[in-house]
């Protein structure tokens, strides 16, 4: 059967996923710890988006096209955390340097226009219960 690591257990999907966001595009990489060594990388550039599976010491390019960016109304208006319903939770300290963390809860309940169980999004491991979020001590820079 072999050895079972966190987030392998039968019956469950857990994501990870680990964002990174620079002026000149943004980077994620995904992984599924219940699918051992299936890594998938996501770059943004601009409005062009590239998906890679990362394996073997290879990036395989799954699919890639232009994308739109964002707009203020992506964001509900929001112009900044609090308004768009992120919580403060700590500050923490690496390389001397002072980090706020924040944290969002995903999508939860019913979808009030739909009746759709929005809970199930992240029940179906499709989205993250929680999201958390590494600004600079300014909350200027991720």
């Amino acid at each position: 059967m072999g050895l079972t690591l966190p987030g392998m257990k039968d019956g469950y999907l857990l994501t990870r996923e680990h964002v990174i966001s620079t002026t000149g595009g943004q980077a994620a990489v995904k992984a599924h710890p219940s699918y051992p060594y299936q890594y998938l990388m996501t770059t943004s550039k601009a409005h062009f988006v590239t998906v890679e599976m990362l394996y073997n010491h290879k990036a395989l390019t799954v699919a890639s096209d232009y994308s739109p960016g964002p707009s203020l109304d992506d964001f509900g208006g929001a112009t900044n955390l609090f308004e768009a319903g992120w919580q403060w939770k700590t500050v923490t300290v690496e390389n001397n340097v002072l980090y706020n963390i924040w944290t969002k809860r995903s999508f939860d309940g019913i979808h009030p226009d739909t009746g759709a169980n929005m809970s199930s999004m992240y029940i179906a491991g499709i989205a993250p219960d929680t999201w958390t979020l590494t600004m600079d001590r300014d909350n200027e820079i991720p």
